[in-house]
């Protein structure tokens, strides 16, 4: 008898292990099917294949640009109507996904992204006069495009895919940050082929190229659940308020760096601008590693605490990285090109949790707060207003960056962004300590078990 208890006791215990195993399965490996793969692959292709169209221009349009006699501020213009495109159709596009469906607005915003580049080649032939005009009306093409592309993209693989939403969120911000890196190396290969126009040619072909298979591959899914809710509901969460203010801050920030960080390194240490390409190249791809860990973390559970966390540390970054003048004490006005550099490469990190994280807290609250689960309606409001959010920040980082950059300089700029974001880590804190007291949910689990 005993002989029988222990065996029924080791069998027992075994089952539990067994089923502890799987569980640790299911939880470290997602759910790699060919289906979900293959919308995962055909989405990032066609958002990083925008991207690389974007990026190539940096490098390449100033150029011609300034070949053709505009100034630095039209330049801007140019550049900025990209982001001003985003932060305008982003909210519009996030309303009308679920009536549109994903296929189609995935569909119209790769063809708007292709028009665009081949535009781009087209107006190289175009007259001095009408050569600025033209480019703002390509460009402003592209950032619709590029917003439609990217609202439609999460929704769709949010809605039809198995896929944890970290990891969705890793995979197609990693490929961006990669996008970052091929555009313009890409660039060079295909202007050695066929100039500046061909180029924008081949980027749009390729774009062109990948609408096809999207017209033959995506799922044309549909919302079963209808929602009368709009942006005016959003805009009454006190917590959505906070992500898109984060949000916002973040793409100030880091706009505001990258137009102002090249010219102070080669002022001040007296590098070259390939030194700076290389930098460049080395943070963009720290920005696409950190990507994957991220997006694990948040399958973990942990969103708030690692974007409290990534902006702290980032505060002490930005202090270092001029260094600012409030550390003197220490460095005694010295500046150091090594420290310099490996901070800003360093700053990538966080910048991944910056970009990542404020998603999936926007779904929770949004789904806590009565937003339906599961929704296309949902995943399009809360993607276009992030995107909406990032654009706006882009648009003024460039501006009131260089407008602190001039007055004050490199050292203090880094310094004011930094408090400001910390301030706005003090808000979520607040926030957050808020909700606790208060007992109200942030996420819809939270919530159900409240109704129990």
């Amino acid at each position: 008898m005993d002989m029988e208890e222990t065996r029924e006791e080791e069998i027992e215990e075994s089952t539990k292990l067994i089923s502890r195993a799987k569980s640790i399965k299911e939880k470290w490996q997602p759910n790699w099917n060919r289906r979900d793969m293959s919308l995962l692959v055909l989405v990032v292709l066609a958002q990083g294949g925008s991207v690389c169209s974007d990026s190539f221009l940096y490098p390449f349009f100033p150029e011609e640009a300034l070949r053709r006699g505009l100034t630095q501020t039209y330049i801007g213009v140019v550049f900025s109507s990209y982001e001003m495109a985003r932060f305008v159709t982003s909210p519009i596009a996030g309303s009308l996904v679920a009536k549109t469906t994903p296929k189609t607005m995935s569909i119209i915003g790769g063809a708007l992204a292709s028009l665009s580049c081949v535009l781009l080649g087209l107006f190289y032939y175009v007259d001095d006069r009408l050569f600025f005009p033209c480019n703002v009306v390509a460009r402003l093409l592209g950032g619709s495009g590029m917003s439609m592309l990217a609202v439609s993209g999460l929704s769709l693989l949010f809605k039809a895919t198995n896929y944890k939403a970290g990891t969705i969120l890793s995979v197609v911000e990693g490929t961006i940050g990669g996008a970052y890196i091929l555009g313009p190396a890409t660039g060079i290969v295909f202007k050695q082929i066929g100039g500046y126009a061909g180029a924008c040619y081949i980027f749009g072909i390729f774009i062109g190229v990948l609408v096809l298979l999207q017209i033959f591959m995506l799922p044309n899914i549909e919302d079963t659940i209808k929602s009368s809710k709009s942006y005016f509901h959003l805009v009454k969460v006190p917590g959505l308020v906070l992500m898109f203010i984060y949000c916002f801050v973040n793409t100030f920030g880091m706009s505001s760096r990258l137009v102002t960080i090249p010219t102070f390194i080669m002022l001040t240490f007296g590098v070259t601008s390939s030194d700076i390409g290389v930098i460049l190249c080395i943070s963009n791809t720290v920005y696409m590693l950190s990507s994957p860990f991220i997006g694990w973390m948040m399958n973990q559970g942990y969103i708030y605490s690692i974007m409290i966390g990534g902006w702290i540390s980032q505060f002490f970054l930005l202090l270092f990285i001029g260094p600012s003048p409030l550390l003197d004490y220490i460095f005694h006005g010295q500046k150091y090109f090594l420290s310099c550099a490996i901070l800003w490469c360093s700053l990538q990190v966080s910048q991944a949790v910056a970009f990542l994280a404020p998603f999936k807290a926007s779904l929770n609250l949004a789904e806590a707060t009565g937003y339906e689960r599961n929704s296309l309606h949902t995943y399009g409001m809360i993607a276009g207003m992030i995107n909406c959010a990032q654009g706006l920040g882009s648009i003024v980082g460039p501006v009131g960056g260089g407008a602190i950059y001039e007055a004050l300089g490199f050292p203090w700029m880094m310094t004011i962004i930094g408090f400001i974001q910390l301030g706005v880590v003090a808000l979520m804190i607040v926030f957050l300590l808020g909700m606790r007291a208060t007992n109200q949910p942030l996420t819809s689990r939270e919530l159900t078990n409240q109704s129990e």
